[in-house]
């Protein structure tokens, strides 16, 4: 079996988990009030509310603060640029979406990094990155 071409990807936030976070935001609004109507008001319907927003709003930081950098296989080893020269430890990808993918990275000092990939229009690298994390995982 032949190894995959070395390549290099910029990683930057998904826009893909920013659709989510905002869809199922939308989706649980739509539900509480939907549920707030039958209601008859009190106090429950507020800490729901408050506890969505304040949810909404930790997703949103989360995405916001997700790391960006580039990640490179060199044909042996993965590197991401977070992490120094220091090749990884681990990289297993957990969710496959053809377009969009999650991995998790290890380092070797044991720090833990998820990453959002997705293809962009504009990269052409995206199934050389793909068939990389396939044989590699």
């Amino acid at each position: 079996m032949h190894r995959p071409p070395a390549v290099s990807f910029q990683v930057v936030r998904s826009r893909w988990h920013l659709g989510f976070i905002l869809a199922s935001a939308l989706l649980a609004a739509v539900n509480l009030a939907l549920w707030a109507q039958a209601q008859h008001p009190n106090h429950l319907i507020s800490m729901v509310f408050a506890t969505l927003v304040l949810v909404a709003a930790l997703a949103l930081r989360a995405w916001w603060l997700a790391p960006t950098g580039r990640l490179g296989w060199d044909g042996e080893s993965w590197f991401w640029s977070g992490f120094g020269d220091a090749a990884l430890t681990r990289l297993a990808m957990v969710v496959d979406l053809q377009a969009a993918a999650l991995v998790q990275i290890r380092g070797e000092a044991g720090q833990c990094v998820w990453l959002w990939l997705e293809s962009r229009s504009y990269d052409a690298r995206w199934l050389a990155v793909r068939r990389a994390l396939v044989a590699r995982t």
